[in-house]
């Protein structure tokens, strides 16, 4: 520790949000970064753009997955950006709702174009949501 940093102890069976322990830390010294915790909740957002044809289905499944092992309460998925949504692609977000679904989580699609809502509507996807996809007027 400093040698000029003032000490203090914690105390062992304090105060809610207190440290653990009987030991001591120095000020503003903290294990993790204070942004982190001064951060607000948010769901973790996927924000897709252009044409995800079946080619991309592939690399969606991987970002999606990606996204969701992040551990996430509610994964957000943006879709204002994307110009035509393959029906191949839309059947990830089938399979990405039900593993958020398996693991407790939430899947949210958001800002859909017309033509993606419409893929998404077709496949089924809103049985599997527990927010509704957005309307597509």
């Amino acid at each position: 520790m400093n040698a000029g940093s003032p000490r203090h102890p914690v105390e062992a069976a304090g105060v809610p949000g207190s440290l653990v322990g009987d030991s001591e830390f120095v000020l503003g010294r903290l294990p993790v970064p204070l942004s982190f915790l001064l951060r607000p909740h948010t769901p973790d957002s996927v924000r897709l753009r252009g044409s995800l044809d079946h080619h991309k289905a592939d690399r969606l499944r991987r970002r999606l997955s990606r996204a969701l092992a992040r551990n996430p309460a509610t994964l957000e998925v943006d879709l204002s950006k994307v110009t035509y949504l393959s029906p191949e692609c839309a059947a990830v977000f089938l399979t990405t709702a039900r593993d958020a679904r398996m693991a407790s989580k939430r899947l949210v699609i958001t800002h859909g174009t017309r033509q993606s809502l419409r893929v998404l509507r077709k496949l089924g996807l809103e049985q599997f949501l527990d927010v509704a996809l957005p309307s597509d007027q």
